[in-house]
């Protein structure tokens, strides 16, 4: 389940709207492979969740609350759930709910259908949570962040204290090219992740620095081959025209379609950011990003404004697959666009684990027995073990497919002595954990 949007609160009449989108295949919740295995969404509210998972019986897709991480700050509440299953249009389907549940484990509050998912595909579930009492929102809300942001602006204080110089281009020979700038609010993003605290602060790390925040960007900045940490990123673009980087595993081709398509319409919203002349005089703290792309930076900040992203369907995804995304295709086209892959490595540098989640959902979304193969022994896989984990998982779930056999036998032709023992010792752990499944 991938979070619509920011929550919305409401202290008068105590509740707090949370509204999912769900990735599926067919109607089946992406991550409810396993039989009767939950999802969880990221902590909403006071700290409950929601859950979904699969079982065989009639409706299939079960839908769950969960209050144990919110336990004492809901003592002494009538709780009462309500969920709502909404079309493309925000028309209401259906609504049902539960009152006076239990707050200590996961409890079942509404059952559909793979055939419901289907039908409408662009849907989302909107589940508030009401309480009989007034209770105490919590300060550091996202929304009254930037309430209080947008206040201080009000009162004359600037809204935009932050540059970061981000490159956009790289050149064959590796060289990084292209900086542009983006503004931000220091407040809101220190909100968001310890990191930004750091970075920053009066400490802050050494390519942070107070300076004027309308000093133009010099065009010809650039990064040597090595100084651009991360080789293979398909958010940065390839001086050759095309986004070869590591959404698109060695031999396998780029999908055309999704991607381009989704690129244009954002293409045509994006204005030139370099002109920063009204910023002329005013001091703020300037940032020379060498790690992330400018696509992946700029639908970050967007993200912690809004709480809303949109991810680019891997690479390897091929047209006929079949998978859906109802991130890619419901997200607004004012939405920045990033890679999924791109974002994980991003958020799991900055300690945001809801956005780390949300990242590694749109990678399943992605996989299947076409590209499961080359996606698991990509670059990107191999340096984190969550990702491994889960397409280990889904490597498992389609391991009698032919497509796969044909990818693993070709996979062990182009090693060499030292790759084929690596091979045979992956080849060992994935037979024990298909046997243990069976």
């Amino acid at each position: 389940m991938e979070p619509q949007g920011t929550e919305e609160w409401s202290t008068a009449s105590a509740f707090v709207t949370s509204t999912f989108r769900v990735l599926h295949r067919n109607g089946r919740p992406v991550g409810c492979e396993t039989i009767g295995e939950k999802i969880y969404s990221s902590p909403c509210g006071l700290g409950w969740r929601f859950a979904m998972a699969f079982d065989t019986s009639e409706p299939e897709v079960d839908i769950f609350f969960d209050a144990d991480q919110a336990r004492e700050k809901l003592t002494g509440h009538s709780v009462n759930v309500s969920v709502e299953l909404m079309s493309e249009d925000n028309v209401e389907i259906d609504r049902s709910g539960v009152e006076d549940i239990s707050i200590t484990s996961p409890v079942r509050i509404k059952s559909l259908s793979p055939a419901d998912i289907a039908a409408h595909p662009h849907l989302s579930f909107k589940v508030t949570i009401p309480f009989v009492k007034r209770i105490s929102m919590p300060s550091d809300a996202p929304e009254h962040v930037l309430h209080r942001t947008l206040l201080n602006s009000l009162d004359g204080s600037a809204f935009v204290d932050t540059k970061f110089v981000v490159f956009t281009r790289r050149l064959p020979d590796g060289r990084v090219v292209s900086p542009r700038a983006l503004f931000a609010h220091s407040v809101l993003l220190k909100a968001k992740s310890k990191y930004f605290d750091t970075l920053l602060g009066d400490n802050g790390f050494l390519e942070s620095e107070v300076a004027d925040l309308g000093e133009e960007v010099r065009e010809g900045m650039l990064l040597e081959a090595g100084e651009y940490d991360y080789e293979s990123d398909s958010d940065i673009d390839e001086d050759n025209g095309t986004d070869d980087g590591d959404d698109a595993p060695d031999g396998v081709p780029r999908a055309t379609g999704m991607s381009d398509n989704d690129k244009t319409p954002e293409a045509s919203l994006v204005q030139p950011l370099q002109d920063s002349t009204h910023y002329q005089g005013q001091k703020g703290r300037v940032v020379v990003i060498k790690d992330v792309a400018f696509k992946t930076m700029r639908a970050l900040l967007f993200y912690a404004y809004t709480g809303e992203i949109k991810f680019l369907p891997l690479g390897s995804v091929k047209p006929t697959s079949g998978l859906t995304s109802l991130n890619a295709v419901l997200a607004p086209q004012y939405v920045p666009s990033c890679s999924p892959k791109s974002m994980y490595r991003l958020a799991d540098k900055l300690g945001m684990e809801d956005l780390e989640k949300l990242a590694l959902h749109a990678i399943r979304s992605s996989l299947d027995e076409h590209n499961i193969v080359p996606e698991i022994f990509s670059g990107f896989t191999s340096r984190f073990k969550k990702v491994k984990d889960m397409e280990m998982g889904i490597l498992c779930d389609h391991f009698n497919s032919s497509l796969v056999s044909s990818a693993l036998t070709e996979m062990s032709k182009n090693l060499d002595h030292e790759g084929l023992q690596q091979f045979t010792q992956f080849l060992i752990s994935l037979y024990a954990r298909v046997s243990i499944r069976r």
